[in-house]
C-alpha cells in the first residue's frame, strides 16, 4: 500500500513539474542577458536627458514595464502633458507588444510605461 501511494505521489509530482515547464512567458524567453542590455541601452539614452534621473525594464511573467525617474519635481501642467501623450505611449505599446508576441511566440503581453517624480511617486502610467 505505501509503495503505491509513493508511486502515485512520485507521478503527481512529476507532471506538476511538467505542467510547469511548459508554461511560456515573456520572462522566461528573455534571457537575463538580453534584459541586461536592454537595461544598458535603456540608461545609455537617458544619460544626456537632463529630465530624467534613472529608469528599469523589468519583465515578470508577460508584462514587460518600462519605468522612468523624472530628476525633478513635476508640476500639475507638466503632469497633464504627460497625461496629453497617452493616446502615443499606448500606440507604442500596441507596436511593441504585436513585435514582442510574433517575437517569442506569445500572446497576452501588457506592455506599460510608468513615469516617477524624483521622490519616487507614481505621476503617471500607460500602456496595453
Amino acid at each position: 500500500m505505501r509503495k503505491k501511494i509513493l508511486s502515485v505521489f512520485s507521478v503527481l509530482v512529476c507532471v506538476v513539474m511538467l505542467v510547469g515547464c511548459g508554461k511560456k512567458t515573456l520572462e522566461k524567453k528573455v534571457s537575463s542577458s538580453e534584459l541586461k542590455q536592454m537595461n544598458e541601452q535603456a540608461s545609455a539614452m537617458i544619460a544626456n536627458n537632463s529630465e530624467f534621473k534613472d529608469c528599469k525594464i523589468e519583465i515578470n511573467g508577460n508584462d514587460l514595464v518600462y519605468k522612468y525617474w523624472f530628476s525633478f519635481e513635476l508640476s500639475d501642467a507638466q503632469v497633464s502633458a504627460l497625461e496629453k501623450s497617452a493616446s502615443s505611449l499606448e500606440s507604442q505599446a500596441k507596436t511593441l507588444k504585436s513585435q514582442l508576441e510574433k517575437n517569442y511566440n506569445l500572446s497576452n503581453i501588457t506592455v506599460s510605461y510608468i513615469y516617477y517624480d524624483v521622490n519616487d511617486k507614481e505621476v503617471f502610467k500607460a500602456g496595453v
